[in-house]
């Protein structure tokens, strides 16, 4: 082998580790940069989210009470977890009761809870309750929901009025054909009053206190039947 080819071998030799050097720091260096963007860009993003908090408060803070609120109640904690990392909330249930607005205001007046959601205002006795531990409740309203009355569709029923509603659930109207309809017995379905709030708020503007009438079925036992059969 000539001396030009063997110093020809030993160039390439030389620069081809060199090139594949070059060439990985250089991928790398693409990496690095490109996980420093990203990091720079969360870390921005997180600081414009906590830049907007208006909670001055830190740390865990327990809450529970009205189901009306669980359906949104993810999506509204995630987001307010973000805006505030260090104000974080947790919901928590009673281990005897249900879950409900009453429930969730008796374990904020036991100091179970730092506040309660509800579907109703606070009761008298609530108040007195809470007065009686050396403090007060106070009502903050933070939505508007409403009460929906579902008949089934076969009955072809347009619509009830709220005298209409008040006679079904007090026992006063117990067929459809003395509204309207076929000829078939009404079988009214509804939670207990301890259930939740939203019954509670039923009988109090729909039903203008009146008792439930005697046909009346309870949701959680209709269930049961129906899982047994």
């Amino acid at each position: 082998m000539s001396q030009k080819n063997e110093t020809l071998i030993l160039f390439l030799a030389s620069i081809i580790p060199i090139c594949l050097i070059f060439s990985g720091l250089w991928f790398f260096r693409d990496i690095w940069q490109s996980n420093l963007t990203e990091n720079s860009t969360n870390s921005t993003s997180n600081n414009l989210l906590a830049s907007r908090c208006e909670i001055s408060l830190e740390g865990t803070f327990n809450y529970g009470g009205s189901t009306t609120w669980a359906p949104i109640r993810k999506d509204v904690d995630s987001v307010l977890q973000q805006i505030c990392p260090k104000f974080i909330l947790r919901y928590v249930q009673s281990l005897t009761e249900k879950p409900g607005s009453g429930t969730g205001i008796q374990m904020l007046i036991a100091n179970q809870l730092a506040f309660s959601q509800s579907s109703r205002s606070l009761q008298v006795e609530e108040n007195i309750k809470a007065k009686n531990k050396g403090f007060s409740l106070q009502e903050i309203p933070v939505a508007i929901d409403g009460i929906v009355i579902a008949v089934n569709p076969k009955l072809n029923i347009p619509g009830l009025t709220v005298n209409q509603i008040q006679g079904i659930y007090t026992g006063k109207i117990t067929n459809w054909q003395e509204i309207g309809g076929p000829n078939l017995p009404i079988t009214p379905i509804t939670r207990t009053q301890a259930a939740g709030g939203t019954v509670e708020l039923f009988i109090e503007n729909v039903l203008e206190k009146a008792n439930f009438g005697k046909n009346m079925a309870l949701l959680h036992e209709r269930k049961k039947r129906q899982t047994n059969s």
